[in-house]
């Protein structure tokens, strides 16, 4: 799903409860309850319902529904663990249980397709299954979210649209002066790239599986301003922008490929990671209407998944079920359609009040669509194939900040200790493995900057390996990366000024052109230390968004949010330098 994107550690969820001292001692740094007596049911939750479980488990821990049929009780734990990331830690038998919590007896991903696409990935080394069918827990359809007035400009919804018009709409030169609006100017969409996204995965589902658009994805994706980790960027400069002017806003994207949640929590005002939508927030100024497609409809069905895994007692699986069976209750159910979902049993709907789900807020609980079946292991696999075959290209160009503040010792989690890693050996690592986002024909370059560095173009950056095909380029990278040394101060400014004319210099219209810039400091340049200056300059081309990485509790974050947000881009937030190895991949997903 799309709705937000969470920090990588765990924020502990559950009440503690104090009791007998049968509690077993754990070495993880996440913070657990104490089960006492209990068996403990660890389970891990997508961020997009881990409160609302955890908040389920406060009732249900220490209740007459925890009590099992041998007389003992079931305490369950929720920890925060986004989907891609969970289905990776199960593929390796969960080794990360030190920064995620304990391997889980059950796992709720995003949908159902996350744990196909774990099934898949296990079978493709004979090894068994260990997700099978789940609950679900609460359900919202995928949907295209479109600016209200986009929608009215092609009759929607008394002309029902589908994938099909998306990609006529796209591959139309002349974008939305086919219906009457020039100042819109072309079709730009945003989407999740379905390595990181819920809604992107199931996207790339229903677009496989759709018969009249399958073989013209490739003019969808076309389309795409750049792809994301999740869609909460998309939505919360859509917010920014309409509050400064509608115009630009509209420009900015045309569609978003998203949940209906989301929608529903961008309507009534609310943050995307907001749990309660109350109604006490201000309604955006430019309102969304969600477009159910007609020709190939899926469900974001967070499924609650007791994993068959050989680290998971019988006892701890049982306490699953049960926790499941409480969590399906009308009571819990009512907090999932206060959340803007709908419920996870459709025929329990009746029994829970969804005000949410109403056109007054962009959407429409009696749309129909043509639902896909489920999807097999397999098929989710091809169609992430298919879709790394389609996806747009990229010209991106990596900013890297050699200053000597990059030869500091790591601080983890507000700790520095004298023989720990540097920062620069920490993103060094993480660089690397993150080119692995990319496919082999993007473009990428690899640059520094520092003060004082020796080129006759600029003292304050070099480019080490110049912007060309990735194939071409990794030796070169594979070499560079682990020889960067820290230099001197940071000219973070017209480091980034200069970096961005490169890349707009010799934009490719076919591609998505941009600049990742990571940086763990402020900028120290005095001859060029004009924030709006630069800022002015960045807003000039639209065209080139500047992604950026603030890195370490020194990094300057408030500039580099207003850098990224002057180009309608996004910041990755790796102030805890540990979380830097997750952080850099997803950056790098947004081609």
């Amino acid at each position: 799903m799309g709705r937000l994107r969470t920090a990588l550690r765990l924020v502990p969820l559950v009440p503690l409860l104090t009791s007998a001292c049968a509690y077993r001692e754990s070495t993880t740094v996440v913070p657990l309850g104490d089960p006492g007596r209990c068996v403990p049911v660890d389970i891990a939750a997508a961020p997009e319902t881990a409160s609302l479980l955890a908040d389920t488990a406060s009732h249900f821990n220490g209740s007459s529904s925890a009590r099992m049929r041998d007389g003992a009780c079931a305490f369950v734990r929720i920890e925060t663990v986004d989907s891609p990331i969970a289905a990776r830690e199960l593929f390796d038998n969960w080794p990360d249980s030190e920064r995620l919590g304990p391997a889980p007896a059950a796992w709720v991903p995003g949908s159902t397709m996350w744990g196909e696409l774990l099934n898949a990935r296990l079978a493709d080394q004979r090894r068994r299954p260990m997700a099978p069918n789940g609950t679900p827990f609460a359900r919202t359809p995928l949907v295209i979210a479109m600016p209200t007035p986009m929608a009215r400009a092609l009759d929607y919804p008394h002309r029902p649209l589908g994938w099909t018009d998306l990609e006529q709409l796209a591959q139309d030169p002349r974008g939305w002066t086919a219906y009457g609006h020039h100042e819109w100017g072309a079709f730009r969409l945003g989407k999740g790239n379905p390595n990181w996204s819920t809604t992107g995965l199931d996207a790339t589902i229903a677009l496989a599986a759709s018969p009249s658009s399958a073989s013209n994805t490739h003019l969808l994706e076309r389309s795409v301003a750049y792809y994301g980790d999740s869609t909460q960027a998309y939505f919360e400069n859509w917010r920014r922008l309409a509050t400064r002017s509608t115009s630009s806003a509209l420009t900015y994207l045309s569609a978003v490929i998203n949940d209906e949640s989301s929608v529903v929590a961008y309507n009534t005002g609310h943050a995307q990671d907001d749990v309660a939508l109350d109604g006490r927030a201000s309604r955006p100024a430019l309102p969304l209407v969600a477009i159910y497609p007609k020709d190939a409809g899926i469900e974001s069905d967070n499924p609650m998944i007791v994993l068959d895994a050989p680290w998971s007692s019988s006892a701890a699986r049982a306490g699953a079920r049960q926790f499941t069976t409480f969590a399906l209750r009308p009571a819990a159910q009512a907090k999932v359609a206060a959340a803007g979902f709908r419920p996870g049993a459709p025929a329990r709907a009746a029994a829970v009040r969804a005000d949410l789900v109403v056109p007054s807020n962009g959407v429409d609980a009696t749309a129909r669509t043509s639902a896909v079946a489920p999807a097999s292991p397999a098929a989710v696999e091809q169609a992430i194939a298919h879709w790394q075959t389609t996806r747009r290209r990229a010209r991106v160009l990596f900013l890297f900040d050699v200053s000597d503040s990059m030869g500091d010792v790591a601080s983890l989690d507000g700790q520095t200790t004298r023989d720990g890693p540097t920062k620069i050996a920490l993103a060094q690592a993480a660089l690397t493995a993150g080119l692995d986002q990319l496919a082999p024909d993007d473009d990428f370059g690899l640059r520094i900057f520092s003060t004082e560095l020796s080129n006759p173009v600029s003292p304050n950056w070099r480019d080490i390996v110049p912007l060309g095909p990735l194939a071409v380029r990794r030796r070169a990278l594979s070499s560079a990366i682990p020889s960067l040394t820290p230099q001197r101060g940071s000219p973070l400014y017209a480091a980034t000024r200069d970096a961005f004319d490169a890349v707009a210099r010799r934009a490719d219209p076919q591609r998505i052109n941009a600049v990742v810039l990571l940086t763990d400091g402020y900028n120290e340049d005095d001859h060029d230390n004009s924030q709006t200056a630069l800022l002015a300059h960045l807003a000039t081309n639209p065209n080139i968004p500047v992604f950026t990485i603030a890195y370490g509790n020194g990094a300057d974050l408030a500039t580099l949010r207003k850098i990224a947000q002057a180009t309608d881009a996004w910041n990755f937030d790796a102030r805890d330098t540990r979380d830097l190895a997750e952080v850099l991949p997803r950056a790098l997903a947004s081609f």
